[in-house]
C-alpha cells in the first residue's frame, strides 16, 4: 500500500510539474525596422527597446494616407523554443489582410484596449465601424506598462520572431 501511494504521489508530483501550467515572462529583446525594398510608405526607426523592462517606445511615421485598396499587411511568426537561434514558422500569424480590415478586425481588440489617446498613444482612436484610411502623420508609442498576460496566452517559450510585411 506504501508503495502503491508513493507512486501515486510521484505521478500526481510529476504531472503537475510536466503538464500544469508554469508561469513564464514575456520581454522584448530587440526591434530591427527595414526600409522598403522599393519604397517605405512607414518609417519605424524611430522605435526602440527601452529599460529593463524592455518596453517598445518611440514614434512611427506613416508617409501616406494607407487605404485598403493600396495596402495590405501581413504577420509571420517564428519560434525557437529552445532559444539558439533555430527558427521554425509557427501555424498562427496573419494572413494577407486589406489594411483598415486588419486595423478594425486586429488591432481594435488586441493593441487598441491597452493605449490611451493623449497619454501613451497619439495615434488615431479606431472605431467599432474601422477607420480608413489611415491618415499619414507621425504616430508615438510610451508604454509604461507591458500587457504580458496578452502576450503569454499568444506565445511560445523560448524565442519568438515576428515579421511584418505592409505590401502597396
Amino acid at each position: 500500500m506504501t508503495i502503491l501511494t508513493l507512486w501515486i504521489f510521484l505521478f500526481g508530483l510529476l504531472n503537475g510539474v510536466c503538464m500544469g501550467e508554469q508561469p513564464y515572462t514575456v520581454q522584448n529583446e530587440g526591434l530591427e525596422p527595414f526600409k522598403g525594398l522599393q519604397e517605405t510608405c512607414v518609417d519605424m526607426s524611430n522605435l526602440k527597446t527601452v529599460g529593463r523592462q524592455r518596453f517598445v517606445n518611440g514614434s512611427v511615421i506613416v508617409l501616406e494616407d494607407m487605404d485598403s485598396d493600396s495596402f495590405k499587411f501581413q504577420v509571420e511568426l517564428f519560434s525557437s523554443p529552445q532559444g539558439d537561434g533555430q527558427y521554425k514558422r509557427l501555424p498562427m500569424g496573419v494572413p494577407i489582410t486589406r489594411i483598415c480590415d486588419g486595423f478594425k478586425d486586429l488591432y481594435t481588440k488586441i493593441i487598441q484596449p491597452s493605449l490611451i489617446h493623449g497619454e501613451n498613444t497619439n495615434f488615431p482612436h479606431i472605431p467599432d465601424e474601422g477607420l480608413c484610411p489611415l491618415p499619414a502623420g507621425e504616430y508615438y508609442k510610451n508604454f509604461g506598462v507591458q500587457h504580458g498576460y496578452l502576450a503569454q496566452s499568444n506565445t511560445a517559450r523560448g524565442l519568438e520572431s515576428c515579421t511584418d510585411v505592409l505590401q502597396k
